[in-house]
């Protein structure tokens, strides 16, 4: 992978040298930033896919260099109201957050879907939801949330029959 260099102000000043470490670093820090080196700003998103039956959980963990996520669910409740959760874990899935509810649908109007927003820094969340019949929206913090957070996980305890799940890590903006 090639090593993203940040470039000082000083380095672009009208009358700086034109150096070859200025020069190498302009030829790399694109290619750096495409191939998500260390350090590097964000242009693109890193998705990725999961699904799960039952009481299942499907954990995600937190890239390198991301600090927030879009988490895009659908989800097929085989009766009543269901709830999909969300929570954090900053030790690798050892412990988890208290579980935050996110959305809810009901058996007579599956699947339910939606996508909320998460900054893993700060635990700001923002989200919307829809059964087809309910809309609902909602926000929150979840508290002890840090820049040590390093797995994520959606799901629930009761039984919706199927949970799909897209997440699109980012730098953690909270607008959905």
């Amino acid at each position: 992978m090639t090593a993203w260099r940040t470039i000082a102000n000083s380095e672009v000043d009208p009358g700086s040298p034109v150096t070859t470490d200025l020069v190498t670093a302009l030829r790399d820090n694109p290619l750096a930033m495409a191939e998500g080196a260390a350090n590097a700003p964000r242009f693109a998103k890193k998705i990725e896919y999961d699904q799960a039956t039952g009481t299942s959980w499907m954990e995600f963990a937190v890239p390198d260099g991301y600090s927030g996520c879009k988490i895009h669910w659908m989800a097929e409740a085989s009766t009543g109201t269901q709830e999909i959760d969300f929570s954090f874990s900053d030790d690798n899935g050892s412990t988890w957050s208290t579980d935050q509810i996110i959305g809810a649908h009901n058996s007579s109007h599956s699947p339910g879907h939606g996508e909320f927003n998460i900054d893993l820094v700060t635990g700001d969340w923002v989200g919307m939801y829809s059964d087809g019949n309910t809309v609902g929206s909602g926000s929150g913090t979840i508290s002890g949330a840090s820049a040590s957070v390093d797995k994520i996980r959606v799901g629930h305890a009761s039984d919706p029959t199927i949970k799909k799940v897209i997440i699109e890590w980012h730098d953690g903006d909270t607008t959905v």
